[in-house]
C-alpha cells in the first residue's frame, strides 16, 4: 500500500491543478486535469465542434498541445522550487481519430527524471482506443532563465 502524500505535496498537486484550469488553451479545450502526481497527470476532454475545426474529429494541433501539456504536468511536481520544464525534443504518433462528442483521456508518465532532461511518454485515449503516442524531452531549467522575457509587474 502507498504511503500518504505529505502535506507539501499536496498543497503543490492542489497549486499545479488550480493552475491549469486557468491556462487559456486548456480552458477553451475544456481539459480537466484529473490527477497529478510526481510523475504522472491524467486528464480529458470531450471533442466539440471548435476542437474539430470542421473536420468531424480532434484536430492535430490541438492534439499535440494537449499531449505536451500534459506531459508538462507529470514533471511539474518532480521540479524543485527554482526549476522549470521546457520542451526539448517531441515525437508524435496518431494512431486514430477522436471524433466529435467523443471522450479523449490524456495520461503522461515521466520514465526518466535526470538533472537536466525528462523523458516523458503520454497516451492519448477514447475509451480502450489508442489515439495518440508521444514521447517528449522536457529540459530542466533554472526558474531565473524561463522567466528572463516575462513581463515586469
Amino acid at each position: 500500500m502507498a504511503s500518504p502524500t505529505p502535506p507539501l505535496e499536496r498543497d503543490a498537486q492542489q497549486r499545479v491543478m488550480a493552475y491549469a484550469t486557468t491556462l487559456p488553451f486548456l480552458v477553451r479545450c475544456g481539459y480537466q486535469l484529473s490527477e497529478c502526481v510526481p510523475g504522472e497527470a491524467r486528464g480529458e476532454l470531450v471533442v466539440t465542434d471548435a476542437l474539430a475545426g470542421g473536420t468531424g474529429q480532434l484536430n492535430g494541433t490541438e492534439l499535440y498541445g494537449l499531449l505536451d501539456c500534459t506531459a508538462w504536468f507529470a514533471v511539474a511536481l518532480m521540479l524543485g522550487p527554482e526549476e522549470a520544464a521546457v520542451t526539448h525534443d517531441a515525437h508524435f504518433s496518431i494512431a486514430a481519430t477522436a471524433p466529435v462528442h467523443s471522450t479523449v483521456s490524456f495520461h503522461a508518465r515521466v520514465e526518466k527524471r535526470g538533472r537536466t532532461l525528462a523523458f516523458v511518454s503520454v497516451e492519448a485515449r477514447t475509451g480502450e482506443r489508442l489515439v495518440a503516442r508521444a514521447t517528449i524531452t522536457k529540459s530542466i531549467i533554472s526558474l531565473a532563465q524561463r522567466l528572463r522575457h516575462a513581463p515586469q509587474a
